[in-house]
């Protein structure tokens, strides 16, 4: 059954609303997996705030110029079938899911994606996807900002230690006397 020129709009405007509302997108080619493995993948993205949608490359690169997304390369996605990581969390949620998703179910292919508007390549999501979380980069730069008062109380209590030594020698010395 083919789909109306209506409903192709509505569909352009919900993908265009998607594309504006995330931080970043990741694009799979899902060829050769399952329904149930395409409904895992969507649920675990659906748990931590992002969306994963099948959508046809016309429909995208239309919604794409609707979203101002002008400068989006639809050129990797050609010729396989595409499905969308839409990440509304953060920027690099969503290409942690699908890439963790991709190494336990290789059928399961990254293509590309964007993230603030400037396009990324298949292997630029993997990279992105391997960064350690937020969390933790602001726990080591934090790290790194309070290291020099840590080390600096360190040495400044290393030296009333040893003078405490020196006048509790100098003590027992004289109780011997």
């Amino acid at each position: 059954m083919a789909v109306t020129k209506e409903k192709k709009e509505a569909m352009i405007s919900e993908l265009a609303e998607k594309l504006e509302k995330s931080k970043s997108f990741v694009a799979t080619s899902y060829l050769g997996l399952k329904m149930d493995e395409l409904a895992e993948v969507r649920k675990t993205l659906k748990e931590s705030g992002n969306d994963f949608k099948v959508i046809k490359i016309t429909l995208l690169s239309r919604a794409a110029k609707e979203a101002g997304m002008n400068d989006l390369d639809i050129s990797a996605f050609e010729g396989k079938p595409l499905a969308v990581a839409f990440g509304y969390t953060d920027e690099v949620n969503a290409a942690k899911e699908v890439f963790n998703y991709a190494k336990k179910n290789n059928k399961l292919e990254i293509l590309g994606g964007m993230l603030e508007g400037r396009n990324l390549t298949a292997t630029e999501v993997k990279n992105l996807a391997t960064l350690p979380s937020k969390e933790e980069l602001l726990a080591r730069m934090l790290g790194s900002m309070t290291a020099p008062v840590q080390n600096f109380v360190g040495v400044m209590h290393a030296n009333l230690r040893s003078v405490v030594y020196v006048l509790n020698a100098i003590k027992n010395n004289k109780v011997g006397e």
